[in-house]
C-alpha cells in the first residue's frame, strides 16, 4: 500500500557535511583510499573509514544511508563507532543501503564504515547520509486485520521522511 506521509512537519537534515566526497574533509580514510571525482575510492584495505565531523548521541535514533558503486571485492559494514554495533551487516555489492538504528555507547560514537581483516573493501562509496529520527520526521502506523469483527492480527509499519520527498514505500 503506498502511503503519503502528509503529517510530517520537517525532513531530516543530513548531519554529514561532506556526503558526496567533494574532498576528504572530516573523513579519516585508509592510506590506499582516495577522494576523487566526487566519491571515496576504497583501495582494498581493511579498517575503518570514519566521519569525524559529527559525534552521535547515545540513545538517539538515527537513519543512515550510503551508496556503493564500482564494487570490486571485499565487504564493508556500518558500525555505531569503535567497539560498537554492526548495524548493516557486511555488504559486498553495488547498491544503496539504508538502515535505522539507536546509537549505543561506544568509545567514539562516530559514523564508521568498517572493512574486516581478510576482506579489504575495494569499490566506491558516495552519498553518505546520517539523520536524526524524531517525531517530526518519522511515524508508525498500526494496521489491524479483522475477521467477523475480531482482531486476528496486527502489523506496525514504520516509515521515514528522506531528504527529497515525504512519501515512500513502507515495509
Amino acid at each position: 500500500i503506498p502511503l503519503l506521509n502528509t503529517s510530517l512537519t520537517g525532513l531530516m537534515s543530513n548531519l554529514v557535511a561532506n556526503p558526496a566526497f567533494d574532498s576528504a574533509t572530516d573523513w579519516s580514510i585508509r592510506p590506499l583510499d582516495i577522494v576523487e571525482d566526487g566519491v571515496l575510492k576504497c583501495g582494498g584495505e581493511f579498517g575503518a573509514r570514519n566521519y569525524l565531523g559529527y559525534a552521535t548521541t547515545t540513545g538517539t535514533d538515527y537513519k543512515i544511508k550510503f551508496e556503493i558503486s564500482n564494487y570490486v571485492s571485499g565487504s564493508i559494514a556500518f558500525f555505531t563507532g569503535s567497539g560498537g554495533t554492526n548495524v548493516s551487516g557486511f555488504v559486498s555489492a553495488n547498491g544503496t543501503y539504508e538502515f535505522n538504528y539507536t546509537q549505543d555507547a561506544t568509545s567514539s560514537n562516530l559514523f564508521s564504515l568498517y572493512s574486516p581483516s581478510g576482506s579489504g573493501f575495494e569499490g566506491h562509496l558516495d552519498n553518505v547520509f546520517l539523520g536524526e529520527r524524531n517525531s517530526t520526521n518519522w511515524e508508525q502506523i498500526t494496521i489491524q486485520a479483522k475477521n467477523n469483527g475480531a482482531i486476528v492480527g496486527t502489523k506496525t509499519i514504520s516509515f521515514d521522511a528522506d531528504t527529497t520527498t515525504p512519501s515512500q514505500d513502507a515495509t
